[in-house]
C-alpha cells in the first residue's frame, strides 16, 4: 500500500483511490458491484467514489438496469491518469525485478497468489 501511495501521490491519489479507478478501467460498475469485485463494503466504496467524482476522475450515470444504482465510469482525466500510473508502475516493477530470474519471479508470484487466496478463504475466522 505504501508503494502504491508513493506511485500515485503526484496524481492526487492514494492506493485505495487508484484501486477503485482500476475496478472501472475496462467496465462500468455500480458502487455495490465495485465492492463485490474488490471485497469492500459498499459504504467505503461510496465514500471513495464521491471523492473521485469531486476531483473529476469518475462520473456517475444512470443505470438502465437499476433506477437507484448508478454506474461509475472513468472520465478522460481518470483514463489518462490510470495510463500514466501504469507506465510509472511498469518502470518501477522493472527496476525492482532487475537481475532477478524470470522463473523465480513466476514462482514468487504464484506463492503470493496462493497465499492471498488462502487469506480470503479464512477471512471470517478473526471476526
Amino acid at each position: 500500500m505504501a508503494a502504491g501511495d508513493t506511485l500515485t501521490k503526484e496524481f492526487g491519489l492514494t492506493s485505495a483511490r487508484w484501486q477503485i479507478l482500476g475496478a472501472v478501467w475496462d467496465e462500468e460498475r455500480t458502487v455495490s458491484g465495485i465492492g463485490r469485485f474488490m471485497g469492500l463494503t459498499r459504504q467505503s466504496v461510496q465514500r471513495t467514489v464521491s471523492r473521485l467524482e469531486a476531483d473529476g476522475f469518475v462520473l456517475l450515470k444512470d443505470n438502465p438496469e437499476h433506477a437507484r444504482a448508478r454506474l461509475v465510469f472513468l472520465t478522460d482525466k481518470g483514463k489518462e491518469t490510470l495510463e500514466q500510473i501504469s507506465t510509472k508502475q511498469a518502470a518501477w516493477i522493472s527496476e525492482v525485478t532487475d537481475g532477478m530470474e524470470p522463473a523465480n519471479i513466476r514462482i514468487a508470484t504464484g506463492i503470493m497468489r496462493g497465499f492471498a487466496g488462502r487469506l480470503q478463504e479464512h477471512d471470517g475466522i478473526l471476526k
